[in-house]
């Protein structure tokens, strides 16, 4: 028979045995461990755990933190706004493209490559990096895997920053073949095809990535992504469609959305008059390549102008149903209402393509949201009404 103290020896020799085990636990099982979760948390959006797990790696052992872990630090940063993400891309840049020096290299290597020395501003590396790539692939030194669909939209994606977007059309079909047939894919992955598909007019392939996006999540933030493919596409009728979906959400999503359905009505109303939204601002630049500030202030100044528009006195026409006139936008006002309208919806048509919710700067920053809810001439009727009505006031024997 045991003594008593031999029965108490023994737990004290497994509790002191386990501590090790315990810490090596809490301390991750290595850095190609913590690289990996690092990696599944990233591909799933939780970017704060991207960041947990990167951050003590990079201060223990920045040699062991790769060029895609910093790419995914520097986007996440970004995402999260936690400070300037510009040193953990230029970090990625620098071990990416040793890495894609390497025989063997991953697409994944390439594709993250391009990507941080797009977010730095590089693009002329960006895009000698991405024909590096594509070369790779014609030569059969860089495989892509046929069961991938991430594989067929970082292809796809190479070859339109490599200045050959006709060359990105099969490979983004042949990711959306895999998603149709049960394989996943990012949501932010299906936006981007629709709206390259958009880019180059190919609306079958822009409504296909736009129908999966709505396969995909019928949360709010999944409807509007469905509605701005739809809108990539030129779906405008299947895009109220979502964002009516939406408006039936309460609070925030369904003020946004309401937001966006009235830009839909205004632009509804430029067919009647034989004109389409506006593709260049008044000063000619391309309404896409403006950035988030330009478009805001093209919208502003766009905003401003059609208020001066409807300064212009109206002139007096008969009434058609009892005698007396009533005032209307002449010819000439009428015609630069139209014009504005059509250059401003243009630029709010963008603006629900990326996703940016108009209510702040319509509704506060630069007030213009009575343009959004209300047609122009009925506004501009309104102010001459009041004015009329003044100047007869004023006029009449006291």
């Amino acid at each position: 028979m045991r003594s008593p103290r031999s029965l108490i020896v023994l737990p004290v020799l497994l509790v002191l045995l386990a501590v090790p085990v315990l810490r090596a636990r809490a301390a991750g099982a290595g850095p190609d461990d913590t690289l990996a979760r690092a990696a599944r948390a990233y591909e799933e959006g939780r970017c704060a755990e991207v960041l947990s797990l990167l951050a003590p790696l990079a201060a223990r052992d920045p040699a062991a933190v790769d060029g895609l872990s910093e790419y995914r630090r520097g986007w996440c940063t970004s995402r999260l706004h936690r400070g300037d993400p510009r040193p953990y891309y230029e970090r990625a840049a620098e071990k990416l493209a040793r890495e894609a020096g390497e025989p063997g290299a991953p697409l994944e290597v390439h594709f993250y490559l391009v990507n941080a020395l797009l977010n730095l501003g590089r693009k002329d590396e960006a895009r000698n990096a991405a024909r590096r790539a594509l070369q790779l692939v014609e030569r059969g030194e860089l495989v892509v895997r046929e069961d991938d669909p991430r594989a067929w939209f970082r292809l796809g994606k190479l070859a339109r920053d490599a200045g050959r977007p006709g060359d990105a059309r099969e490979p983004f079909s042949r990711a959306l073949d895999l998603v149709e047939r049960g394989k996943h894919l990012r949501r932010a992955y299906l936006e981007r095809i629709a709206n390259a598909a958009a880019a180059a007019g190919d609306g079958r392939l822009a409504e296909r990535a736009a129908r999966l996006l709505g396969r995909e999540t019928s949360s709010p933030r999944g409807v509007f992504a469905r509605a701005r493919a739809l809108l990539a596409a030129g779906s405008f009728d299947e895009a109220r469609e979502a964002y009516r979906e939406a408006a039936r959400q309460p609070g925030d999503p369904g003020m946004e959305a309401r937001y966006a359905l009235r830009v839909l009505d205004r632009v509804e109303e430029l067919s009647a008059w034989g004109l389409s939204p506006a593709t260049t601002t008044a000063d000619g630049r391309p309404i896409a390549d403006l950035d988030t500030a330009g478009l805001r202030a093209a919208l502003a100044a766009t905003a401003r102008e059609a208020f001066r528009v409807m300064e212009t006195p109206p002139v007096e026409v008969p009434r058609r149903k009892r005698a007396g006139t009533k005032p209307a936008p002449s010819p000439e006002t009428r015609e630069a209402l139209h014009r504005v309208q059509a250059r401003m919806c243009g630029l709010l048509l963008e603006a629900l393509r990326r996703g940016i919710d108009l209510r702040p700067w319509a509704a506060v920053r630069d007030g213009y949201a009575p343009l959004l809810f209300h047609r122009w001439e009925k506004l501009y009727l309104e102010r001459a009404r009041d004015q009329r009505e003044g100047q007869l006031i004023a006029a009449s024997p006291r």
